[in-house]
């Protein structure tokens, strides 16, 4: 396993340790490579949609990668939500807490687990990769952090529609 992993890494990345890449640049610079990767995939988004564009800057560069192997699980039925997921490449499969049902299928560009952002309850469904599956994570900690500063005006923090 240790080794496919590996293999996978260096055929996806070439060897490269984005995270690294990343963290070695200037803070600006960073920002704006996340930003245009992890930016198009937040506005697709509806729960992203109506942030203002200076929470959204703060938001992408709070996001982080995480790789999951088959049959790793994302989220489990019945744990209190802490993170969200956007799929960057991979398919997800959410299922009842047995496994025993298919609710969904998610691939690349969907996301997953938004809803601890708004309350922090139990997760309702259990997420499993169904083969090596690449994400961004952004935990429910750093959101409600950046919802919080000034400059989210009243506008952008009513302007979520939880319904």
């Amino acid at each position: 396993k240790i080794v496919r992993y590996y293999e996978y890494i260096w055929a996806r990345y070439g060897g490269v340790d984005e995270a690294e890449v990343l963290g070695n640049l200037p803070k600006s610079l960073r920002a704006a490579v996340t930003d245009f990767v992890l930016g198009p995939l937040l506005q697709k988004i509806p729960f992203f949609e109506q942030c203002s564009e200076p929470m959204e800057q703060m938001l992408v560069v709070l996001f982080e990668t995480r790789i999951f192997l088959e049959d790793d699980a994302l989220m489990i039925c019945g744990d209190v939500g802490q993170d969200m997921f956007i799929i960057e490449k991979g398919e997800v499969e959410i299922t009842s807490a047995d496994r025993s049902m298919t609710y969904a299928k998610l691939k690349d560009g969907d996301y997953v687990g938004e809803s601890c952002f708004l309350e922090l309850s139990k997760r309702t469904a259990s997420a499993y990769a169904l083969d090596y599956v690449d994400t961004y994570f952004l935990t429910r900690d750093n959101f409600l952090k950046v919802s919080a500063l000034p400059h989210t005006s009243a506008q952008t923090q009513n302007s979520f529609s939880f319904d």
